[in-house]
């Protein structure tokens, strides 16, 4: 008798820890049933109708909102940037391209796509868009892998590639350059800094003019002017021009490549020098030496 409660107690224990038990096992299904599903996303490439050179990639991507839409068009070093939405079957985007000088400059893509998304093809008309100082207007029948392409696999089952991991920039970098026109010429010199995301750009521009004085030996006039500024890859930036001679406004507007280089400038306001508008790029000095 004496042992009757003591198995009592053991008893309603061993309940109460099979009801906990449950407990947390209903809770546990109910969280994961709660979690939203992973997004979906898919992939479509495709050429140019007219210039098999120039290529638009996009990935969309399924949201509570809508499809949302990324992507780029490239045409060699040119990238321009494609940012839109796919309401249903129509494409509505805007095409935004970072020239080398000015200011940006931003193009309407629309679209239809014809079929199943991650299956159908996605019919899309830009442009005009500026490449390499041409207005281009562009069409293209973008299409996704094929499927048995390499790929990520989504939960829908479809396949699209996975986007690139940002590149690594490096941490310092000397750009070497130069441009000329008649009897001048320009050398530039950049020195980058990595700050962050960015670089701090400190250099030179020489300028040598030759001047042609009739019953007189050539002589060689050298200026030198000094730039200093900001720079993130992938953006226009402007850099301070310092040494111009006086009566002059300098404007000095470039462009870094996404890992750092090349780098396009556009120089003008220096009319004493000759300088109304003028191109002048820069690359790695180790890629100068080789060549």
């Amino acid at each position: 008798m004496s042992n009757q409660p003591s198995h009592l107690v053991e008893l309603r224990n061993r309940c109460r820890m099979c009801r906990n038990i449950v407990a947390v096992a209903l809770l546990a299904a109910l969280s994961l049933g709660a979690r939203p599903a992973a997004a979906a996303q898919y992939f479509y490439s495709g050429h140019d109708a007219a210039y098999s050179n120039i290529i638009m990639e996009l990935y969309i991507t399924t949201t509570s909102a809508g499809n949302d839409v990324t992507g780029v068009v490239r045409c060699g070093n040119v990238v321009m940037h494609v940012k839109g939405m796919l309401a249903g079957n129509n494409l509505n985007a805007n095409v935004i391209s970072q020239p080398s000088a000015g200011a940006l400059s931003v193009a309407r893509a629309t679209g239809a796509l014809k079929g199943a998304l991650g299956t159908g093809v996605l019919d899309v008309s830009a442009g005009p868009v500026n490449i390499n100082g041409r207005a281009v207007t562009l069409s293209f029948a973008l299409t996704p892998p094929a499927p048995n392409a390499p790929g990520v696999i989504s939960h829908s089952g479809l396949r699209f590639p996975p986007q690139p991991r940002p590149l690594a920039l490096p941490s310092a970098l000397r750009l070497v350059g130069g441009t000329g026109f008649g009897y001048t010429r320009l050398t530039l010199n950049l020195d980058l800094v990595l700050r962050g995301s960015s670089y701090a750009a400190s250099g030179f521009i020489v300028v040598n003019q030759l001047i042609l004085v009739k019953f007189s030996p050539p002589r060689n006039v050298q200026t030198t002017l000094r730039v200093t500024g900001m720079l993130t890859p992938g953006t226009t930036g402007a850099l301070s021009v310092i040494g111009a001679p006086p009566g002059n406004f300098p404007h000095f507007v470039g462009a870094l490549g996404l890992t750092g280089a090349p780098f396009q400038g556009f120089l003008s306001g220096i009319p004493s020098l000759g300088i109304t508008g003028l191109t002048i790029g820069a690359r790695p000095e180790a890629l100068n030496a080789r060549n």
